[in-house]
């Protein structure tokens, strides 16, 4: 009766073989997809774990309306669990290039001297801005790409009332990745056209400003965690 029963399939396999191979390559298609589906999240996390190690990627960001003096600063750094802090600068403005495009621009300031390098740049071409009116333009998936942009000349508009907080204009001397980008998503701003159309990065004496914009934190003893993991979520709420 077995032997009867094996030659009946194998009979009705030899007469619809096309519809059998296209069952099997569709239900192989699936197992490959799902097989995919379920691996990618993981891959993905892992790289970009990867990423924010090697750049000191920041574990929390502290920002206020009215910005932080060197005395906040300071009890950032006194706060129990926290391991470094790096005051820093961010402003939105808009920008003129060479050939008479205007962009609204996100400019970010590099660490000072004495303080720890967080989100560290990665040079992707030329060098660091080294004095101010410098910057380097960052790369992202949608933005400054196809564009050569070391030498360009970024001068600053006028009417922004940012003439004794910013330099007249800023010479790109290089390009760089940041591990704050990884989005595709665009950033808003209340500048320009209120969407941001580049990023950069300059040094600290770039800025003229009374108090700083915000700060970066890192916690202690939390760089070799999951960044993905409860464990770490959970130190930083408490954080």
């Amino acid at each position: 009766m077995k032997k009867t029963y094996v030659k009946s399939i194998l009979r009705t396999v030899r007469e619809s073989l096309s519809r059998f191979l296209a069952i099997f390559a569709i239900v192989a298609l699936g197992v490959g997809f799902l097989a995919g589906l379920l691996s990618s999240p993981g891959d993905m996390r892992a790289s970009a774990e990867r990423y924010y190690d090697d750049t000191d990627f920041y574990d929390l960001r502290a920002l206020s309306t009215l910005g932080l003096t060197e005395e906040d600063v300071s009890l950032l750094r006194a706060a129990e669990g926290v391991e470094g802090v790096m005051p820093v600068y961010d402003l939105d403005f808009v920008v003129e290039l060479t050939e008479g495009d205007a962009l609204t621009m996100r400019m970010h300031s590099l660490p000072e001297d004495g303080s720890p390098s967080v989100n560290r740049p990665i040079l992707v071409s030329g060098r660091l801005p080294e004095k101010p009116g410098e910057c380097a333009v960052i790369l992202t998936k949608t933005l400054a790409q196809g564009k050569d942009w070391v030498g360009e000349k970024l001068t600053v508009q006028a009417g922004q009332e940012l003439e004794d907080t910013l330099p007249p204009a800023f010479t790109v001397v290089g390009t760089v990745k940041s591990s704050s980008y990884l989005s595709m998503e665009q950033e808003h701003t209340s500048a320009g056209s209120g969407t941001i159309g580049l990023f950069g990065v300059t040094v600290p004496e770039s800025f003229d400003l009374d108090c700083y914009t915000g700060a970066y934190l890192t916690a202690e003893g939390v760089k070799e965690w999951n960044s993905f993991g409860g464990a770490y979520e959970k130190t930083l709420d408490e954080l």
